[in-house]
């Protein structure tokens, strides 16, 4: 184990236990152990933010998986809402020739549900509309945040794949 896995290790030590004395749990190792495994690979500063944010949101002590959701999300994303009312606005000042050029992806992909950029502009029930593009919105961000949980790969997994391509193995 080198030094950056000790620390990240240390980093999920130090979130678990923030989280033990805020819900007034106690752990068994075996539990915490369990813990730091599933969230070690989690930079601190997002460790340390997600912890925040579920002492701040959450009744009770949370599952690994509610820890890894929070500290993915990315706090600067727009809600589906929010990303909605932007659309609107750029929609009215702009009109078709404002375009998708310059959103993110996301936002793109959840005009795309709704008929495209044209179809927008055009439309005569922006309620039904605002309702398609945020059921798309917190579709594609969701499939976003899975996959990113997915298919992060740890540093000794990494190095297994490496020294398979070498012909190491």
């Amino acid at each position: 184990m080198d030094e950056a896995e000790r620390q990240s290790r240390r980093n999920a030590v130090a979130a678990i236990g923030t989280l033990s004395v805020a819900f007034g749990k106690e752990m068994p190792d075996e539990q915490i152990d369990i813990y730091i495994d599933a969230l070690h690979d989690i930079p601190g500063e997002q460790l340390a933010q997600a912890v925040k944010t579920i002492i701040g949101t959450e009744r009770f002590f949370p599952a690994v998986a509610t820890i890894r959701q929070t500290a993915l999300v990315d706090p600067s994303r727009l809600s589906a809402e929010e990303a909605w009312g932007f659309i609107s606005r750029r929609i009215q000042s702009g009109g078709r020739m404002a375009g998708t050029r310059g959103l993110t992806d996301d936002t793109k992909r959840s005009v795309d549900a709704c008929g495209g950029w044209p179809a927008l502009c055009e439309s005569t029930n922006p309620t039904g509309d605002r309702i398609t593009f945020t059921k798309a919105y917190n579709a594609v961000t969701t499939r976003n945040d899975r996959t990113a949980t997915n298919w992060k790969l740890g540093k000794g997994l990494r190095r297994a794949i490496a020294s398979i391509g070498r012909g190491d193995i």
